[in-house]
């Protein structure tokens, strides 16, 4: 994972504003931290995936599959987390633009 994020074109990809490098590399730690039951990694990788939301829709989407079909023990544990920071996202975007669900 971290030889993921030092690849020299991940890093050039960041340098000139594309952000998909943070939805793949939170699908390699959701790959690595869902079968060890890791729940905070799996959060976080959750939360960064949100970066890119076309893709980051799809990735947890599948994550949450894969947890629940597995019947993971730390399931409803992520997601009740992962819904809270999505709730603390969407509160945050009221201070960049008031009507931002209207707009967008």
């Amino acid at each position: 994972m971290v030889a993921s994020a030092a690849f020299l074109p991940a890093i050039g990809l960041v340098l000139v504003g594309q952000y998909s490098m943070f939805a793949f590399f939170s699908a390699a730690v959701l790959g690595w931290s869902i079968p060890r039951q890791r729940t905070s990694w799996s959060i976080t990788a959750l939360v960064a995936a949100t970066f890119k939301p076309h893709l980051g829709g799809v990735i947890i989407l599948a994550a949450m599959w894969a947890m629940f079909a597995a019947k993971k023990p730390n399931r409803w544990k992520v997601l009740g987390w992962l819904s809270g920071w999505m709730a603390i996202a969407f509160l945050f975007g009221f201070l960049a633009d008031p009507k931002w669900p209207l707009h967008y």
